[in-house]
């Protein structure tokens, strides 16, 4: 097998081992992931055995999560008794249990508790490739094998789409306008007697009085659209109703002294994966052409986009019922063919992307972790429609905020490269 690194990481720390893992492929040190890397139709747990036993380094993404997982300790100890190096890659400030501190309480750490993560991905990728300099063609002809890490390994084209893609965008986000405006103070010239300065002084007094009572005679055309669960900023003054253009009994502290604006990094235009431009805007939606989507942050640093619930309209052909083809409102297609006893829809069927579903007669399915509803849309008993999951795409910024990566609910790497929003 063709890979320098195996990635060990409990399932709640995905998105960050998908982030080390794409990181370290673009710096040309092959990975090994697991559920990416794992043929279809494969023993689970024999697929991880064999990868720890032919990887040259073992990178463990490290975390309270990582403690209280009942894998990660045997994924280490079995990288221990086969010498292979273990790189402890720390997230969070805990301690390891016991069962990892046998393994791993003497082996030099590298922290990564610290934002920017992409910073510390750039170390542990310089620390690997010490570890892991370029085999020769010789060492590369006896490591000779399916190239992990990508889908043409598993028989499956590059080209062809793995789960309901999303083929987003085209609104850009709403550009929120600054407020600008600073009170320049000249020196009084010199000679000027007090009587002077002092009458100065007053019709000062006066002009910033007037120019108040105009402000807030009139609409605050600069004001940004209204914030959302990700966008924090300091409110301008409410506007009396009916016109009232009374001066209110106090003046606002100036502008100078207001808190900024905070935008999140993530906010901006991307050409996606799939070739299309997902907009995020700061006040936490996001647009996928006419597909409504929204983004959080994670307290972990990652971004989780949501997109709407896939909607697959599936026809049944051939007596019997014994093959079917489907489709979603996004544009993704595949077929099946039926592998067991059934009525309509309903029984086993293996899907053109490698997956099963099972189908029952009481209006639910389950395709591998997932599951979801189905029901009859005429009477021939030949058109279904089937609800799936949302795709949620789970990513994190890199390079210096120029780009997302990390992977969807359905296990496909996804992520974009920054772009100007048009």
């Amino acid at each position: 097998m063709d890979f320098d690194a195996f990635i060990s990481y409990a399932t709640p720390d995905k998105p960050v081992a998908d982030a080390v893992c794409a990181r370290l492929e673009a710096a040309g040190i092959r990975c090994w992931i697991a559920p990416r890397d794992i043929m279809p139709g494969s023993d689970y747990g024999s697929s991880i055995i064999d990868a720890i036993h032919s990887a040259r380094v073992m990178i463990l993404v490290f975390s309270g999560h990582a403690n209280m997982s009942a894998h990660v300790p045997k994924e280490v100890e079995r990288a221990m008794s086969n010498g292979v190096p273990i790189i402890p890659f720390r997230i969070e400030n805990v301690v390891p249990v016991k069962s990892l501190d046998y393994f791993i309480g003497s082996v030099h750490w590298l922290d990564a508790m610290t934002p920017p993560l992409e910073n510390h991905i750039d170390s542990l990728a310089n620390t690997v490739r010490k570890l892991c300099p370029p085999l020769t063609d010789e060492e590369r002809r006896r490591r000779q094998g399916p190239i992990l890490g990508d889908n043409t390994s598993a028989g499956i084209s590059r080209d062809t789409p793995q789960v309901p893609l999303i083929v987003p965008p085209i609104v850009p986000p709403t550009p929120s306008v600054a407020p600008a405006a600073q009170q320049a103070q000249a020196p009084a010239p010199s000679g000027m007697s007090a009587a002077k300065i002092a009458g100065i002084a007053v019709a000062i007094l006066v002009a910033i009085a007037i120019g108040y009572f105009f402000a807030r005679s009139k609409p605050d055309v600069a004001s940004p659209p209204p914030d959302g669960p990700n966008a924090v900023s300091n409110p301008a003054p409410a506007q009396p109703a009916g016109g009232d253009t009374s001066p209110a009994p106090s003046a606002p502290a100036p502008s100078s002294a207001r808190p900024a604006k905070f935008v999140d990094p993530v906010v901006g235009c991307y050409n996606w994966f799939n070739n299309s431009i997902v907009v995020a805007r700061a006040n936490g939606t996001a647009s996928g052409g006419p597909f409504p989507g929204r983004w959080v942050r994670n307290p972990n640093g990652a971004y989780q986009f949501t997109w709407p619930t896939t909607i697959i309209t599936v026809t049944t052909i051939g007596n019997g019922d014994m093959s079917l083809s489907a489709s979603n409102q996004f544009g993704y297609s595949f077929t099946g063919q039926r592998t067991g006893v059934g009525i309509g829809l309903s029984g086993k069927w293996h899907l053109s992307n490698g997956g099963s579903m099972d189908v029952g007669m009481d209006g639910a399915f389950t395709a591998g972790p997932f599951s979801g509803t189905w029901r009859g849309t005429d009477d021939t008993g030949k058109h279904y429609e089937m609800k799936w999951p949302a795709p949620v795409d789970t990513v994190v910024l890199l390079d210096n905020g120029t780009r997302l990566a990390g992977a969807n609910n359905y296990g496909v790497a996804v992520g974009g490269v920054r772009t100007t929003c048009q």
